[in-house]
């Protein structure tokens, strides 16, 4: 693995694998009375057994039901994330493996992904469990969070979201940065070549990702999971980094130096700014999106923070060129597919 490895699993890997698999000594006082737990706390209990078994679909048959609940409190939406991180294929030493092996400066990151986290459209859903932990994260609040109205995500009654970084528990935001990894790559996986084609070793995408117009991208919920996981990564690292070792936060410092990029990316594409205007030099123009310059002012700075959320970009509240979400999503996806230095490289 190499010494950027064994650094990595000894600062990284061993303060948060109880995301993962909570033993019984982390969540009760003793593993003897086992056989008197009932209800929730022996759902609990079981389902992670299950995962550290890598059963992920029995760890969600039996935390769901306590999710969706009025029984539902911070340690059942822990164990449903990380229940439904591990039906994304995130596994967490393997993906520390690969980061701290791999090269993930610039277009490489996107590329190591691709790598790191196989699907098939056909085969499995892993993707799709990746936006289920990445909902079910926004949930797993600091205590006695009041969510505002533009914060606010469709979660239920029983779980509150925020698609606000601040309002959530530190260790969310923790495994926040790996299953947006692996909802990434999982997208990038199935999107970036047909079904039957393969890619080559360096993984670069062997045909354009499809989400390039507001329009496409607000009729497609992958197009806009997969915009929202990208800023969701970068959320995440800037929320960790306060609290991080230097080690880690030196490490996470080479992909939230893309943020910027992807910010702009995000603004020109809400204008619908063609190359000679737009700051990265990129054609956002045939996205469809015709924001005056005083609607761009008040909705086009940055990527919209409704973003982060999967749903958001289906807004009917407004026709779909002035769907600032969905604009803004389609410029993340042209700044994959175009820039060859930023993004992922490939046609």
């Amino acid at each position: 693995m190499g010494v950027r490895g064994i650094v990595y699993l000894m600062t990284v890997v061993r303060p948060f694998a109880a995301l993962f698999y909570v033993m019984c000594a982390l969540v009760f006082t003793g593993c003897s009375a086992t056989q008197s737990l009932t209800g929730k706390e022996a759902a609990i209990f079981n389902a992670n057994q299950a995962m550290s078994k890598g059963d992920c679909n029995t760890a969600i048959s039996l935390i769901d039901p306590y999710y969706n609940s009025s029984q539902s409190d911070n340690t059942v939406r822990r164990v449903r994330a990380t229940a439904y991180a591990c039906a994304a294929n995130m596994g967490f030493f393997r993906t520390i493996d690969a980061l701290s092996t791999n090269n993930i400066v610039e277009s490489a990151l996107w590329r190591t992904l691709t790598q790191t986290f196989p699907s098939s459209i056909l085969t499995d859903r892993r993707m799709e469990a990746g936006w289920i932990a990445t909902e079910t994260l926004m949930t797993w609040l600091k205590p006695n969070r009041i969510i505002p109205a533009e914060y606010a995500v469709p979660t239920g009654a029983f779980n509150p979201g925020s698609i606000y970084p601040a309002d959530r528990d530190d260790n969310a935001n923790t495994l926040m940065v790996f299953v947006a990894m692996s909802l990434i790559g999982s997208t990038q996986y199935r999107y970036g070549k047909l079904e039957a084609q393969s890619y080559a070793a360096t993984y670069n995408k062997l045909q354009a990702l499809p989400w390039v117009t507001a329009d496409s991208v607000s009729k497609d919920t992958a197009g806009c999971a997969y915009a929202g996981a990208i800023m969701n990564m970068f959320d995440a690292i800037e929320a960790i980094s306060s609290f991080s070792s230097p080690t880690i936060s030196g490490a996470f410092s080479q992909i939230t130096l893309l943020k910027d990029f992807f910010d702009d990316a995000c603004n020109d594409a809400c204008r619908g700014l063609n190359a000679g205007a737009s700051a990265s030099g990129l054609d956002y123009s045939a996205n469809g999106c015709t924001m005056t310059a005083a609607e761009a002012a008040s909705l086009c700075t940055d990527c919209p923070v409704k973003l982060r959320h999967r749903s958001m970009c289906a807004d009917t509240s407004v026709t779909i060129d002035k769907n600032a979400t969905a604009c803004a999503a389609s410029g993340i996806v042209i700044m994959m597919n175009d820039n060859p230095i930023l993004g992922w490289p490939g046609p």
